[in-house]
């Protein structure tokens, strides 16, 4: 009989612990984020978008969202993140950080040789990961406009010319 209860007590023990470590580990299992962008003020998304994931003034990861049926997936342990959005910025045209290279301040400058931007588009966003997330809808605003054409009306029959400067406010955007 007493081997009965000794085999009951290290079965049941066996149990509870093991319950225990399995609780602890799903609370310390990354949360999936889904992350979605649309424009506000029913404009439309200029993309790339490029979403810089940080963590206190460390950028763990940079993704992006090609196009507008493409959603992100992101799996982040718990916690409070800022992700910064920057949208309408291409390889191309642009020395875009990576990762590694990008801390909050870090500037976006066109490529040698060029010196008009496109039109641009970037969002702020402090998410609290943990549970279950709803999906995060990004609102990006409009940063830079780009102007394809610019029409000149009642100009004067006598006038030689007209001259329109624009010009932009800074040089680059910066992550943040």
């Amino acid at each position: 009989m007493k081997n009965h209860h000794l085999f009951l007590w290290l079965v049941l023990t066996f149990f509870l612990v093991g319950c225990n470590q399995d609780d602890s580990a799903v609370e310390d299992a990354p949360s999936p984020l889904s992350v979605s962008v649309r424009a506000g003020s029913n404009d439309q998304v200029s993309f790339p978008v490029y979403v810089y994931v940080f963590k206190g003034e460390s950028c763990l990861l940079r993704e992006s969202i090609e196009s507008e049926q493409e959603e992100l997936s992101l799996n982040l342990e718990s916690g409070v993140y800022d992700l910064y959005s920057v949208a309408g910025i291409s390889q191309e045209r642009y020395h875009i950080p990576s990762a590694a290279q990008a801390e909050k301040s870090t500037m976006i400058l066109l490529k040698e040789g060029l010196y008009s931007h496109r039109d641009l588009q970037a969002a702020y966003n402090r998410v609290t990961v943990g549970g279950n997330m709803p999906p995060l809808e990004i609102q990006l605003k409009r940063k830079v406009t780009y102007l394809d054409k610019i029409s000149v009306s009642n100009v004067p029959s006598d006038a030689t010319s007209v001259k329109v400067n624009i010009s932009s406010f800074s040089p680059a955007l910066c992550v943040n």
